[in-house]
């Protein structure tokens, strides 16, 4: 579906131990119709990330991709994981954390937790 800009926009994201995903999504007549799935397949030392911090690296890059659909206005971000919980709640954030945490603050979004099993739409 091409973007309809006085809808809210969806980012849902996923991570597994290899790759990234991230689709753009709006709420149309009631459902939910997809703009853009995107992916990408971890570099070697992303490998080596947490399980938060792959969680946390689909927001960012999912964030940068959308930029122009993302950073006009409030959107909401889709996920099974408290990464961003996690990012918020590290004190003396330092190195990629902090630099992560520069970055979505620029951003107006708001977090909604939907349970990993219902998260197919970042799977496709």
């Amino acid at each position: 579906m091409l973007p309809d800009f006085d809808q809210e926009f969806i980012l849902t994201r996923d991570a597994s131990n290899i790759s990234i995903s991230f689709n753009l999504s709006i709420i149309k007549d009631g459902k939910e119709r997809f703009i853009s799935f995107e992916g990408r397949g971890l570099h070697v030392a992303e490998k080596n990330y947490s399980f938060c911090e792959r969680e946390l690296l689909a927001i960012v890059v999912g964030v940068q991709h959308f930029h122009e659909f993302l950073a006009p206005k409030p959107f909401v971000i889709k996920t099974d994981n408290s990464a961003l919980k996690y990012l918020n709640s590290v004190k003396n954030i330092t190195g990629r954390l902090s630099r992560w945490n520069l970055i979505l603050s620029s951003y107006t979004y708001r977090v909604e937790h939907i349970k990993g099993k219902n998260n197919v739409t970042a799977d496709r």
